[in-house]
């Protein structure tokens, strides 16, 4: 599926890439273009941009599936360590499609889908994504989720309750504007402060992933071991 022509943002202009000779060799983790505009999504790309100094990883790759130019220059803005790029044909998530057997609509998915998946020396190690139905039901199962959603105090959890108790006549997971999950509370100075826990919401599979985590740390593992053989081997 690695085997297509994207168009890479290099140098301030886009040029066409064969992405398999792009990542030859390299650990890589690709995901969507999705509400980049937004701040849970900018706190979610910062978690991302992290794991190529701590995990080991050798590239973030944002995939565009839609005609959007401008996004290339607002993630190097923010990120410039991170890799954007355009796939016009939208070859690449017509392929995740297949592969994952996913019966939505190309158009749907290019939209809708949030995922990420690890790729090392051109195979998929993992993947992991949001879930497009039953949000509520995936997010209380989330342990780990729930968890951390939890720290923000009992003000946060009155509004999850609220927003779970509407959930059938008001439907969160649909609207386009994710900067909403914001409230305000008092520190110990007396002053108001806005908290934003948007990202640990809308990106409760994804944000701070263990399980990729996990998946980072044992292909590191992995060539340590070969590495370490290799050096007894010649000895």
């Amino acid at each position: 599926m690695f085997d297509i022509t994207v168009q890479l943002y290099k140098n301030k202009q886009l040029v066409n890439t064969n992405l398999l000779e792009h990542i030859k060799n390299k650990k890589v983790i690709f995901c969507p273009n999705l509400k980049i505009y937004q701040k849970p999504t900018i706190v979610y790309l910062k978690y991302l941009n992290g794991l190529l100094d701590t995990h080991g990883v050798d590239e973030i790759i944002l995939i565009n599936s839609s005609q959007d130019k401008f996004f290339h220059t607002i993630v190097e803005s923010y990120f410039p360590r991170i890799t954007t790029l355009t796939d016009e044909s939208q070859t690449f998530i017509k392929s995740l499609k297949d592969s994952k057997n996913r019966k939505e609509n190309i158009d749907n998915l290019a939209q809708t889908w949030i995922f990420q998946q690890l790729v090392c020396n051109c195979q998929e190690i993992g993947f992991w994504e949001q879930p497009l139905l039953d949000n509520w039901e995936h997010l209380l199962a989330n342990k780990q989720a729930m968890k951390e959603l939890m720290k923000f105090g009992s003000y946060q959890r009155k509004i999850l309750q609220k927003l779970y108790k509407f959930r059938h006549t008001n439907n969160l997971w649909t609207v386009g504007n994710h900067n909403i999950m914001t409230y305000t509370q008092e520190n110990n100075e007396g002053s108001t402060l806005s908290l934003q826990m948007g990202a640990n919401f809308w990106y409760y599979n994804l944000f701070h992933n263990k399980k990729l985590e996990s998946a980072l740390y044992q292909i590191i593992n992995s060539s340590t071991n070969i590495n370490n053989r290799s050096t007894n081997n010649t000895n």
